[in-house]
Formats: C-alpha cells, structure tokens, sequence
C-alpha cells in the first residue's frame, strides 16, 4: 500500500494530476491490466491514494517517479552549466 510520504513525493513530482504521466509511463513500459487494456485514471488515483493495493504497480509508480526525478535533476544541471557560459 502507497503510504502518505511515497504519495507526497507523488504529487511533488508531477503535481496534483499525476494520472496522466503515470498512464503515460504505463504506456512506454507497456504495462495493463489483467485483461491487457490501459489502466484507467480511476484505477491509478486509487492506488496511489491507498485505497486499492497492488504491491508491482506500487514498485512501478515508485520507479518512474524516481526515474522522473532523476531526469529532471539532469536537466537543471545541464540549465545551470548553460547559464554560467
């Protein structure tokens, strides 16, 4: 279950309507459901809020946000090397 820290850390990275990227990161992985569809913004929201468990699509959010926040922190280097010449 997706605990209150791993859900702030969430929305930190990609705001109040993380569904979307999510959904987005689903797609690039090529990760659905049991019956080999997308995930609906629904089914996401209620796994991140706690309401639902599903502990490899918890591991798999956690990874992209990490993933997310690692690209991010690339590009901010890259913006402040560029700034300094």
């Amino acid at each position: 279950m997706i605990t209150a820290t791993e859900k702030k850390l969430v929305i930190k990275t990609w705001g109040k309507q993380y569904t979307s990227s999510i959904l987005q990161g689903f797609a690039k992985l090529h990760i659905k459901n049991a019956d080999g569809n997308d995930f609906s913004p629904n089914s996401i929201s209620l796994l991140v809020c706690g309401h639902r468990e599903n502990i490899a699509l918890e591991i798999e959010i956690m990874k992209l946000a990490h993933k997310t926040i690692k690209a991010k922190k690339v590009l901010q280097d890259k913006r402040k090397k560029l700034s300094k010449k």
